[in-house]
């Protein structure tokens, strides 16, 4: 496994979600959580699933997927962003954890989970293809892989504003990128059935965001 500490961008990215830590959940706060879950619910069978919940952050699926009775881990390089995960799993007295490693060099053996999701985490992604190598390896045989992301209707990822400092920018590749393009990374690492769905409208009214989609894959 890597040393986190040895990549200089993996630092930098790590401060800064540390950084932000405290103001990051108040971004939940416009969700329906309701709605979430239901769709969750529809995504995922309700029989209890092995789920990594990559770049869990403070634990928005981690405990939604916990409550609907599956066993998560939750994995992030935010130590920050995880203790404000844990602290609520613990006030619901959840059964989720939390593991801090990098979700291109994941601690867990060969085909040991049943699905992976993550939500707002493939515009952060370094090295794509490599990433998709390794989730594809921690997936069970028919595993599922549920990316949740806010996209701009008929194109794509498109994250323009500039999140980190200095040349970090130039090498996140799938910050702008359009629907068939990340079909097809996905796809040519390990995935097949990939598609991409526009979810019911789980922000409330007020709020001007790109909606949200999930792009679906299975091992």
């Amino acid at each position: 496994m890597k040393i986190l500490k040895d990549n200089k961008y993996l630092n930098q990215i790590e401060d800064f979600w540390n950084k932000r830590s405290m103001t990051f959940d108040v971004d939940h706060d416009t969700e329906d959580l309701e709605i979430w879950k239901s769709e969750l619910n529809r995504l995922i069978d309700k029989e209890k699933k092995v789920i990594l919940d990559l770049g869990c952050g403070t634990g928005f699926l981690t405990n939604m997927l916990s409550e609907l009775g599956h066993l998560v881990i939750g994995v992030d390089i935010s130590n920050e962003m995880m203790k404000i995960g844990l602290e609520k799993t613990n006030n619901k007295s959840l059964r989720a954890c939390y593991m801090k490693a990098d979700v291109i060099d994941l601690p867990f053996i060969d085909e040991s989970v049943d699905i992976i999701v993550n939500a707002r985490l493939i515009w952060t992604i370094l090295e794509p293809v490599k990433t998709m190598q390794e989730w594809s390896r921690v997936l069970k045989k028919n595993g599922k892989l549920l990316c949740f992301n806010r996209m701009k209707e008929g194109f794509g990822l498109n994250t323009e504003t500039n999140v980190y400092e200095g040349e970090i920018e130039s090498k996140l590749k799938l910050k702008t990128i359009e629907n068939e393009k990340l079909i097809n990374i996905i796809k040519n690492n390990g995935f097949s059935d990939v598609k991409i769905e526009k979810i019911k409208e789980t922000t409330f009214e007020g709020f001007d965001y790109d909606p949200w989609f999930v792009v679906i894959a299975k091992k």
